[in-house]
């Protein structure tokens, strides 16, 4: 492509310009307005060269997107906990399954049956020094979510959602009970 084919490669989404310069797009992305129709029809009215360059273009601003969005949810995710069980301001609501696990493939097959990751069933409120003061417990802590989670699904890969819920579930329940000793050992 010259440089000729740079100068047109700029695509507007949702009142946004985005335009590639080199090899690599970038965008000032609006986080929650881009709509499949308006990509679709950027990428159809861009033949050729161009096109290509608008597609990939409208790809990187979906991906750009995908991540605003998923913070956003995270943010909203982790006040939903703290609301479903009232925590208080001198606690933090601590997932029972991490809200890190949210994309897991049994945590989405289970959501499928009703499970709530950020239900009163998978939280317990801890005081903010145990949770914030032991970052390497946290650490080990969704590590060992993870492969519990992951040993389920190695057993039974064709589950149901409700199959999965019911596991998912367990887990969690494992999972705060570990917590609530952890938190007894350290004094809390």
């Amino acid at each position: 492509m010259s440089e000729e084919d740079f100068a047109d490669a700029w695509v507007i989404v949702n009142q946004n310009t985005y335009r590639a310069l080199g090899n690599r797009p970038h965008a000032a992305i609006d986080p929650f307005g881009l709509s499949d129709s308006s990509v679709n029809a950027c990428a159809r009215s861009n033949p050729g060269e161009v096109g290509k360059l608008a597609r990939e273009l409208i790809r990187e601003a979906e991906r750009d997107i995908a991540k605003r969005r998923a913070a956003q949810t995270a943010l909203r995710n982790r006040e939903g906990l703290r609301s479903a069980l009232g925590t208080a301001e001198s606690q933090v609501a601590h997932h029972g399954v991490p809200f890190a696990q949210r994309g897991h493939a049994l945590v989405k097959k289970a959501a499928e049956a009703g499970w709530n990751m950020n239900g009163k069933g998978n939280g317990m409120n801890l005081p903010k020094a145990f949770h914030k003061g032991f970052p390497n417990w946290h650490r080990n802590y969704n590590d060992l979510a993870k492969r519990m989670l992951d040993q389920e699904l190695r057993k039974n890969p064709n589950m149901t959602s409700q199959q999965a819920a019911d596991k998912v579930q367990g887990i969690a329940d494992k999972l705060l009970r570990y917590a609530e000793r952890c938190k007894k050992q350290a004094g809390y």
